[in-house]
Protein backbone atom coordinates (compact mmCIF):
# COMPACT_ATOMS: atom_id res chain seq x y z
CA UNK A 1 0.00 0.00 0.00
CA UNK A 2 1.22 3.54 -0.94
CA UNK A 3 -0.96 5.24 1.12
CA UNK A 4 -3.20 6.45 -1.88
CA UNK A 5 -6.11 4.31 -0.51
CA UNK A 6 -7.71 5.44 2.41
CA UNK A 7 -9.99 2.28 2.64
CA UNK A 8 -6.87 0.08 3.02
CA UNK A 9 -5.38 2.40 5.64
CA UNK A 10 -8.86 2.00 7.47
CA UNK A 11 -8.76 -1.56 7.39
CA UNK A 12 -5.02 -2.77 8.16
CA UNK A 13 -4.11 -5.49 10.57
CA UNK A 14 -0.88 -6.88 11.34
CA UNK A 15 -0.57 -10.14 13.44
CA UNK A 16 3.21 -11.50 14.01
CA UNK A 17 2.49 -15.46 14.35
CA UNK A 18 3.93 -17.49 16.74
CA UNK A 19 4.73 -20.54 14.58
CA UNK A 20 2.72 -22.72 16.96
CA UNK A 21 0.17 -25.70 16.20
CA UNK A 22 -3.08 -24.88 15.85
CA UNK A 23 -2.39 -20.61 16.85
CA UNK A 24 -5.50 -18.47 14.97
CA UNK A 25 -5.80 -14.84 15.29
CA UNK A 26 -9.79 -13.40 15.22
CA UNK A 27 -9.85 -9.06 16.16
CA UNK A 28 -12.51 -9.17 18.89
CA UNK A 29 -13.17 -5.28 18.71
CA UNK A 30 -13.57 -4.72 15.00
CA UNK A 31 -14.76 -6.41 11.70
CA UNK A 32 -13.58 -5.60 8.23
CA UNK A 33 -15.24 -5.83 4.73
CA UNK A 34 -13.43 -7.38 1.97
CA UNK A 35 -13.15 -8.59 -1.54
CA UNK A 36 -9.43 -9.96 -1.30
CA UNK A 37 -7.35 -10.77 1.46
CA UNK A 38 -3.51 -11.23 1.38
CA UNK A 39 -1.30 -13.25 3.76
CA UNK A 40 2.23 -13.40 3.40
CA UNK A 41 5.30 -14.47 4.81
CA UNK A 42 3.31 -18.51 4.78
CA UNK A 43 6.24 -21.10 4.72
CA UNK A 44 3.86 -24.07 4.12
CA UNK A 45 1.22 -24.53 1.44
CA UNK A 46 -1.49 -22.54 2.24
CA UNK A 47 -4.68 -24.17 0.86
CA UNK A 48 -8.09 -22.34 1.01
CA UNK A 49 -9.59 -24.80 3.38
CA UNK A 50 -6.98 -23.30 5.58
CA UNK A 51 -9.03 -20.29 6.15
CA UNK A 52 -12.66 -19.74 7.75
CA UNK A 53 -14.13 -16.48 6.82
CA UNK A 54 -17.70 -16.06 8.01
CA UNK A 55 -20.59 -12.91 8.44
CA UNK A 56 -20.08 -11.20 11.65
CA UNK A 57 -23.71 -9.26 11.63
CA UNK A 58 -26.83 -8.83 14.09
CA UNK A 59 -28.50 -11.93 14.77
CA UNK A 60 -32.30 -10.95 12.37
CA UNK A 61 -34.39 -13.48 11.16
CA UNK A 62 -35.13 -13.72 7.84
CA UNK A 63 -38.64 -13.68 7.03
CA UNK A 64 -39.06 -12.93 3.07
CA UNK A 65 -38.02 -14.46 0.19
CA UNK A 66 -37.98 -13.69 -3.69
CA UNK A 67 -37.75 -15.47 -6.82
CA UNK A 68 -38.23 -14.37 -10.37
CA UNK A 69 -37.81 -16.48 -13.72
CA UNK A 70 -34.50 -14.40 -14.68
CA UNK A 71 -31.62 -15.88 -12.50
CA UNK A 72 -29.70 -12.43 -13.27
CA UNK A 73 -32.73 -10.41 -10.77
CA UNK A 74 -32.19 -13.14 -8.03
CA UNK A 75 -28.44 -13.32 -7.98
CA UNK A 76 -29.31 -9.46 -7.56
CA UNK A 77 -31.95 -9.98 -4.58
CA UNK A 78 -29.51 -12.20 -2.63
CA UNK A 79 -26.27 -9.70 -2.99
CA UNK A 80 -28.69 -6.59 -2.14
CA UNK A 81 -29.64 -9.34 0.93
CA UNK A 82 -25.66 -9.50 1.73
CA UNK A 83 -25.76 -6.12 1.83
CA UNK A 84 -28.19 -5.70 4.25
CA UNK A 85 -26.97 -8.48 6.61
CA UNK A 86 -23.13 -6.66 6.01
CA UNK A 87 -24.71 -3.23 7.30
CA UNK A 88 -26.52 -4.67 10.48
CA UNK A 89 -23.96 -3.93 13.27
CA UNK A 90 -26.69 -3.03 16.06
CA UNK A 91 -27.11 0.08 14.04
CA UNK A 92 -27.56 0.50 10.21
CA UNK A 93 -24.05 0.90 8.76
CA UNK A 94 -23.76 2.19 5.02
CA UNK A 95 -20.21 -0.25 4.10
CA UNK A 96 -17.98 -2.68 6.02
CA UNK A 97 -15.27 -0.56 5.08
CA UNK A 98 -15.59 2.73 6.15
CA UNK A 99 -16.20 4.25 9.50
CA UNK A 100 -19.28 2.48 10.16
CA UNK A 101 -21.54 4.92 11.83
CA UNK A 102 -24.90 4.28 12.27
CA UNK A 103 -26.36 6.11 9.66
CA UNK A 104 -29.98 7.59 9.04
CA UNK A 105 -30.02 8.16 5.28
CA UNK A 106 -29.06 4.69 3.98
CA UNK A 107 -31.64 3.01 6.15
CA UNK A 108 -34.16 5.44 4.87
CA UNK A 109 -33.54 4.45 1.39
CA UNK A 110 -34.36 1.15 2.19
CA UNK A 111 -37.08 1.10 4.69
CA UNK A 112 -39.05 -1.15 2.92
CA UNK A 113 -36.51 -3.64 1.81
CA UNK A 114 -35.54 -4.49 5.29
CA UNK A 115 -39.02 -4.64 6.52
CA UNK A 116 -40.09 -7.41 3.75
CA UNK A 117 -36.60 -9.63 3.88
CA UNK A 118 -36.02 -8.97 8.01
CA UNK A 119 -37.83 -9.00 11.21
CA UNK A 120 -35.93 -6.06 12.45
CA UNK A 121 -38.16 -5.13 15.05
CA UNK A 122 -35.55 -5.47 18.00
CA UNK A 123 -32.83 -4.00 15.48
CA UNK A 124 -35.07 -1.23 14.72
CA UNK A 125 -36.17 -0.15 18.28
CA UNK A 126 -32.41 -0.47 19.18
CA UNK A 127 -30.95 2.06 16.64
CA UNK A 128 -34.61 4.74 17.45
CA UNK A 129 -32.84 4.71 21.04
CA UNK A 130 -29.30 6.04 20.14
CA UNK A 131 -30.99 8.29 17.94
CA UNK A 132 -33.49 9.65 20.31
CA UNK A 133 -30.76 9.84 22.47
CA UNK A 134 -28.54 12.29 20.54
CA UNK A 135 -31.21 14.93 19.22
CA UNK A 136 -31.29 18.15 20.41
CA UNK A 137 -34.37 19.48 22.18
CA UNK A 138 -35.27 21.51 19.56
CA UNK A 139 -36.38 18.37 16.99
CA UNK A 140 -33.29 18.29 15.12
CA UNK A 141 -31.62 14.62 14.58
CA UNK A 142 -28.03 13.95 14.07
CA UNK A 143 -27.85 12.57 10.80
CA UNK A 144 -25.90 9.29 12.56
CA UNK A 145 -26.31 7.95 16.14
CA UNK A 146 -24.40 6.93 18.44
CA UNK A 147 -22.25 10.06 18.44
CA UNK A 148 -20.78 12.64 20.69
CA UNK A 149 -21.78 15.51 18.66
CA UNK A 150 -24.36 16.98 16.08
CA UNK A 151 -23.23 16.65 12.20
CA UNK A 152 -23.07 20.28 10.84
CA UNK A 153 -25.26 19.09 8.29
CA UNK A 154 -29.35 19.26 8.77
CA UNK A 155 -30.81 17.11 6.24
CA UNK A 156 -34.62 16.17 6.46
CA UNK A 157 -34.18 13.48 3.49
CA UNK A 158 -31.58 11.41 5.68
CA UNK A 159 -33.24 12.49 9.42
CA UNK A 160 -36.25 11.75 8.42
CA UNK A 161 -35.69 8.22 8.87
CA UNK A 162 -36.95 8.24 12.36
CA UNK A 163 -40.51 9.02 11.63
CA UNK A 164 -40.50 7.18 8.54
CA UNK A 165 -39.16 3.99 10.18
CA UNK A 166 -41.86 4.27 12.93
CA UNK A 167 -44.77 4.54 10.29
CA UNK A 168 -43.46 1.80 8.29
CA UNK A 169 -42.94 -0.74 11.31
CA UNK A 170 -46.77 0.27 12.41
CA UNK A 171 -47.79 -0.48 8.43
CA UNK A 172 -46.11 -3.44 7.17
CA UNK A 173 -45.53 -5.06 10.51
CA UNK A 174 -48.39 -4.08 12.96
CA UNK A 175 -45.71 -2.68 15.35
CA UNK A 176 -47.06 -0.16 17.06
CA UNK A 177 -45.10 0.36 20.19
CA UNK A 178 -42.66 1.98 18.60
CA UNK A 179 -45.14 5.07 17.71
CA UNK A 180 -46.32 5.58 21.01
CA UNK A 181 -42.99 5.46 22.69
CA UNK A 182 -41.70 7.63 20.03
CA UNK A 183 -44.54 9.74 19.60
CA UNK A 184 -44.43 13.32 21.43
CA UNK A 185 -40.66 13.30 20.03
CA UNK A 186 -42.04 12.37 16.53
CA UNK A 187 -44.34 15.28 16.86
CA UNK A 188 -41.26 17.83 17.92
CA UNK A 189 -39.02 16.53 15.29
CA UNK A 190 -42.09 17.33 12.55
CA UNK A 191 -42.72 20.87 14.36
CA UNK A 192 -38.98 21.42 13.93
CA UNK A 193 -38.86 20.98 9.99
CA UNK A 194 -42.05 22.74 9.69
CA UNK A 195 -40.87 25.85 11.92
CA UNK A 196 -37.27 26.09 9.19
CA UNK A 197 -39.87 25.80 6.05
CA UNK A 198 -41.98 28.52 6.91
CA UNK A 199 -39.25 30.64 8.28
CA UNK A 200 -37.04 30.44 4.91
CA UNK A 201 -34.34 28.71 6.42
CA UNK A 202 -31.69 27.79 4.25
Amino acid sequence: NDGSNEVYQLQSYMYRAKGVPGETYEPKFSYCGYELIEITGYTGQLKPEDITCYTVATDVEHIGTFTSGNEMVNQLHELMVRTMVCNMQGKPTDTPIFEKLGWTGDYNGAIKTFNYNFDVSGFLGHFLHNLRDTALPSGRLNEFSPSGYISKYDSPCWTQMYVNSIYAAWHENGQFSLAEEHYDYMRTNVEYYLSRMSGGAE
